[in-house]
């Protein structure tokens, strides 16, 4: 990233393996290696009305490749836009080129002009927009850029209430329909929230029309207590087909996800959740009931969690979450996760010391029970003003029981780490592990060093290679211990971090 007062640039790789993660990535990642470059240029700005209104001109342009690494399928994306933006008028134009190629040889263009125009009334609380992608040259072949309008409209009925109204229209040689979405948000009190929206979608000679409302609340009961709610219900208003749709949203939350398959698209659903939240002054908890009912199966969670600093040097921590979802693919399953952290960090030089105990049950199919047992213990100490070494162990108990046929083991890890600073920024060193699985007698073993580089406060990049390497994801000291190469980048996130942060994103500091 490279910022100036007239210019920023951004260059950028993205790749994300095939189900990578736990979940939290958009089904839009998964799979799909990108690379590109964006730029914006300032090239003017002037301020009207005593500043009230300011107007600006930007020249944006950006230029991306992105391949799904599971068919092999690559897209290319290129476009220029100039922009004037001011808070009463918005005007763009530019042009935009793409090219996919296909696994089974097949190759799509599109070169379109995109063109958009936004007016405010402030008086009125209204705000209007047009949006409009032209094809060129009889290039309209790609699926993601077809001819495409955008009508919208924003009204703001009173402090607490605000309609939305969009509608889109596609009429691409290989995409087109129609999508309209009216909504409206209200805010009748402070913690309050309430959605409601309803879409229709016409699409490939399929109809359907849907609706959806949400409401969230959040009571504060007195200085420590407080409590939430919150309930989203979305039904099918008739009974057509489902469209294919061209670029699904992923979920926003687990609650708004299919249990069985995230490919199951507009389903009707009804989901809830409540929580109750504690904070004093040294002990923070809260506890969570969620329930999700939807043609392709339940889902019913709770979730506990607590922390305390026992004294400035000792913090304890604890969490837990109990689910159960049962759908068409998956008639029933149980899991259990309980995790209980120990944490001794003295102020000053002393040893820092760390502890986690996992538990975990899965139970499938109704077939299949697996236990597991983890801890994981590491300990720091500074031998010397410039330095430090660890010492971590885990050991790990695992039961399973699969289709009757009942197994179980033990398996330990023993480690180190000794790092040295050479500078004030830069600093070396050396780790090496071993690990031993008791039920075969087997061991694997980790070395290589490593080379460390901080460009700044509470920001540390390193860069190593082992020689010899294993993996297993349940012990913490084996993150970086495959053979080869391989980058860490820690970050320290704190309440001094977010105070930071909030204070640059607040527009007055506050």
């Amino acid at each position: 990233v490279h910022q100036r007062d007239t210019l920023n640039v951004r260059a950028y790789l993205r790749e994300d393996g095939e189900g990578f993660g736990l979940g939290q990535q958009s089904s839009a990642s998964g799979g799909v290696q990108r690379y590109g470059v964006a730029a914006t240029a300032r090239l003017s700005t002037s301020d009207e009305a005593e500043a009230v209104n300011r107007t600006e001109q930007l020249l944006e342009t950006q230029l991306y490749h992105e391949k799904n690494l599971v068919t092999g399928a690559i897209r290319r994306v290129g476009d220029v836009v100039l922009r004037q933006e001011s808070q009463i008028l918005g005007l763009s134009g530019g042009v935009r080129g793409v090219e996919e190629d296909y696994s089974d040889g097949e190759t799509r263009q599109s070169v379109l002009l995109t063109g958009s125009v936004r007016k405010t009334f402030p008086d009125r609380g209204l705000t209007l927009s047009v949006t409009h992608e032209q094809p060129i040259f009889n290039k309209d072949e790609t699926t993601l850029f077809p001819k495409r309008t955008i009508f919208g409209a924003d009204k703001t009925v009173t402090e607490k209430v605000t309609l939305n109204l969009r509608h889109e229209r596609l009429n691409g040689a290989n995409a087109s329909g129609q999508t309209t979405v009216l909504g409206a948000t209200v805010k009748p009190w402070t913690g309050n929230e309430i959605r409601l929206s309803a879409d229709s979608i016409t699409q490939d000679g399929a109809r359907r029309l849907g609706t959806t409302i949400g409401v969230d609340q959040l009571i504060r009961l007195n200085e420590t207590w407080s409590t939430s709610f919150g309930v989203t219900r979305r039904d099918r208003v008739d009974g057509g087909d489902v469209p294919r749709d061209v670029t699904p949203d992923a979920a926003i939350s687990p609650l708004e996800s299919a249990p069985v398959s995230p490919l199951i698209l507009d389903e009707a659903y009804m989901s809830a959740y409540t929580g109750l939240g504690y904070e004093g002054d040294r002990t923070a908890g809260s506890v969570r009931l969620e329930v999700r009912d939807a043609s392709s199966g339940q889902r019913y969670a709770a979730t506990l969690g607590a922390a305390r600093e026992a004294s400035k040097t000792l913090s304890l921590a604890g969490a837990g979450r109990l689910q159960y979802e049962s759908g068409l693919a998956i008639p029933d399953r149980r899991t259990l996760d309980a995790r209980l952290g120990v944490a001794w960090r003295p102020r000053g030089e002393g040893i820092v010391i760390y502890d986690r105990f996992d538990l975990r049950r899965d139970e499938a199919f109704s077939q299949s029970t697996v236990w597991k047992a983890v801890n994981n213990l590491g300990v720091n100490v500074m031998l010397t003003d410039r330095t430090q070494a660890a010492v971590f162990h885990g050991i790990k108990y695992t039961e399973a029981d699969i289709s009757g046929f009942t197994a179980d083991g033990v398996t330990q890890l023993l480690g180190g780490e000794i790092r040295h600073d050479i500078g004030k920024k830069w600093d070396i060193g050396i780790a090496a592990s071993g690990l031993y699985a008791h039920s075969t007698g087997t061991v694997d073993y980790a070395v290589g060093p490593s080379l460390g580089y901080s460009p700044g406060k509470n920001v540390w990049l390193s860069a190593g290679y082992n020689f010899e390497g294993y993996s297993d994801r349940d012990f913490e000291a084996a993150e970086y211990s495959r053979e080869g190469i391989f980058v860490k980048l820690r970050f320290k996130f704190d309440q001094d971090t977010a105070r930071g942060l909030l204070r640059r994103i607040s527009p007055r500091g506050q």
